[in-house]
């Protein structure tokens, strides 16, 4: 079975070896990519959702016929928070069920020498001991709120151990607990609470806010983790792990909601009220893993909370400057015609849904801002790039004047859709 003590893959050594990341465009599969390119791997696989889907079975068996990688880090996952765990728990079961027993039966039958499989948190006991050890595991129910993605993702950790059980093959899994960075989602119905404080306050601190409201006392302790010490952790234990049970992955150091609270506020540089709404529920009181397996095996986390914090604010705020860079050059020949347009949330610049073809004619001329006062809409066309099949059904298209939020000279487009996981509020038109 391997001894995780001594057995390792001498993963760091061949630094041409052929390594396939699923799911590189995402929050942890990006991190893994900049670490790997960091320490001079040059040989990466990687494909975007659009190029290679790994729900289906033959594509992806395909696939591995022809690349044959030799090591293999699976980070791709559909993910999202509460609300999309309850409106679509056959998608969340499903879909995660379709990507894991794809990728990792293909990796196995085409050779691939180890294999990492990341969960998540949400796979232990609602109720588990506090720090939650790895022993944890099916000793109790589930939350109830995303017990769709957590039964699918306990299916990947024991389909690798059969896998390592039935034919020795070297699969490994790794848990990571709340994480945050590059790449987050900053969604206003989906993210998780971090992100979510990062936009709240920044939103406030734009639109000179005079307070920001949170749910509860503040009093929940949670566990965070930067990404980039995931990263980290992946690569580490892709070269020094070998075993049957899975490793937890964490910082080991807890916060307060209200102290976390208090420290976005502090980086993101809002000058209003905090103010709690003690009649809202805090939820879970404790949740905290037990990394000690990982940290005896000599891997200890780098980032601190306040550090990591500063960069992700700094990356949101760069890439959110640069996406309105390239949309305000956009605001020029407007007057009649088609225009096209990439559908993106600030919050989330990288992530592109598709393309919006307007055809419209100016009803008024230029106002203060240079910017066209009033549009008719002639017609519009939503172009998906999101899995490849409508999930819009029923868009409705409307036009607003000045924005409240970021930039009050500009002019949006309001597409509302039915996808509440994966719909923007806004787009500039």
């Amino acid at each position: 079975m391997g001894d995780p003590a001594h057995d390792s893959s001498d993963f760091l050594t061949d630094k041409s070896a052929k390594i396939f990341v699923a799911g590189h465009r995402g929050l942890v599969g990006s991190a893994i990519v900049r670490k790997l390119q960091s320490l001079g791997f040059s040989n990466l696989v990687l494909r975007s959702h659009s190029e290679l889907d790994l729900t289906r079975q033959f594509d992806v068996d395909s696939f591995f016929a022809a690349e044959k990688p030799r090591f293999v880090i699976l980070a791709a996952a559909k993910v999202g928070g509460i609300h999309a765990n309850n409106t679509y728990p056959a998608d969340f079961i499903a879909i995660n069920l379709q990507i894991q027993t794809n990728v990792i039966d293909s990796s196995f039958r085409h050779g691939v020498k180890k294999f990492l499989f990341l969960g998540s948190s949400c796979i232990y006991p609602k109720l588990a001991p506090q720090p939650i050890p790895e022993n944890a595991l099916l000793t109790g129910p589930l939350e109830p709120t995303n017990e769709w993605y957590a039964i699918a993702k306990i299916a990947g950790i024991k389909m690798c151990q059969a896998y390592r059980i039935q034919y020795s093959w070297d699969a490994i899994s790794g848990m990571p607990t709340n994480l945050y960075g590059r790449n987050d989602n900053f969604h206003p119905e989906n993210s998780h609470v971090l992100p979510a404080l990062m936009r709240r306050f920044h939103e406030a601190k734009v639109n000179n806010a005079k307070q920001v409201v949170v749910w509860g006392t503040g009093s929940p302790l949670r566990e965070f983790l930067h990404v980039d010490d995931l990263a980290d952790a992946v690569v580490f234990s892709m070269d020094k792990y070998s075993g049957l049970e899975h490793l937890n992955v964490g910082s080991g150091k807890e916060v307060t909601i209200k102290d976390l609270a208090e420290l976005v506020k502090e980086v993101v540089g809002f000058e209003g009220d905090l103010v709690w709404d003690t009649s809202k529920p805090d939820g879970t009181p404790r949740k905290l893993m037990d990394n000690s397996k990982l940290l005896g095996l000599g891997w200890t986390p780098k980032i601190s909370l306040k550090d990591g914090l500063v960069d992700t604010y700094k990356w949101s705020i760069a890439m959110s400057n640069k996406t309105q860079s390239n949309r305000k050059a956009q605001h020029t020949n407007y007057r009649t015609g088609e225009t096209k347009m990439i559908i993106r949330n600030v919050f989330e610049p990288e992530v592109t849904y598709g393309t919006l073809v307007i055809h419209s004619r100016s009803l008024n001329p230029q106002d203060a801002n240079g910017y066209k006062s009033s549009y008719l809409l002639l017609g519009a066309t939503l172009q998906l790039a999101t899995y490849g099949f409508s999930l819009f059904e029923g868009a409705q298209l409307k036009c607003e004047g000045k924005s409240p939020n970021v930039h009050p000279g500009y002019r949006y487009l309001v597409v509302r859709m039915k996808k509440p996981d994966l719909s923007c509020s806004s787009f500039e038109f």
